[in-house]
């Protein structure tokens, strides 16, 4: 099976998941000054944001996704147009994860 067949077969907490992990991934990165590997944690967040909002999703999850992956597009393109930290971005997807779970 594919990536993509592999990450779709996941719930939705889980996908979060994913997504919360790379973003945490580059917050790291990001705070360690390596922009290289920060950039490439955002590239695979924005992916799986991508993966996901392909997916059967509720509303509400796919509005605030969407929303996301235009943030984090920003902050690739320059973190000054972004409005909101990674660490931000990272506690936000971690209450998402919470109400996933419900």
């Amino acid at each position: 099976m594919s990536r993509v067949g592999n990450f779709a077969c996941l719930g939705v907490a889980e996908q979060v998941g994913h997504i919360t992990a790379e973003v945490t991934r580059a917050r790291v990165w990001e705070s360690k000054a390596d922009a290289f590997h920060c950039q490439e944690a955002v590239a695979r967040a924005i992916e799986l944001v991508a993966l996901f909002l392909s997916g059967n999703i509720p509303d509400g999850f796919r509005r605030e996704m969407t929303t996301l992956k235009v943030v984090l597009q920003q902050y690739q393109e320059g973190a000054a147009e972004c409005g909101a930290s990674l660490m931000e971005l990272e506690q936000y997807l971690l209450q998402l994860f919470m109400v996933s779970r419900v």
